[in-house]
């Protein structure tokens, strides 16, 4: 599991995407990022075995700009042989 966190300003105005107009003079953003994965190693038979992984990754970006406001998820599983 990792867990980051992270806040920045930036230089740039933030905008409102309906107006076009300034909504703020700094673009200010708190990013979080939480990355899990586990994994299992299965012996099947005398030599032969699966590696079986799962994975998550959650992206949180909140800003005060409206463009830059989002989230994003991911998941995935694997299953890796081995001879």
């Amino acid at each position: 599991m990792n867990i980051e966190f992270e806040k920045k300003t930036f230089e740039t105005p933030s905008y409102d995407l309906v107006t076009g107009e300034i909504a703020n003079d700094y673009r200010k953003d708190t990013r979080i990022n939480i990355d899990i994965y586990v994994s299992r190693y299965v012996q099947l038979t005398d030599g032969f075995g699966a590696d079986v992984a799962i994975s998550s990754n959650i992206l949180r970006n909140i800003s005060n700009d409206a463009y830059n406001d989002y989230s994003v998820k991911n998941y995935s599983f694997s299953i890796g042989i081995s001879l």
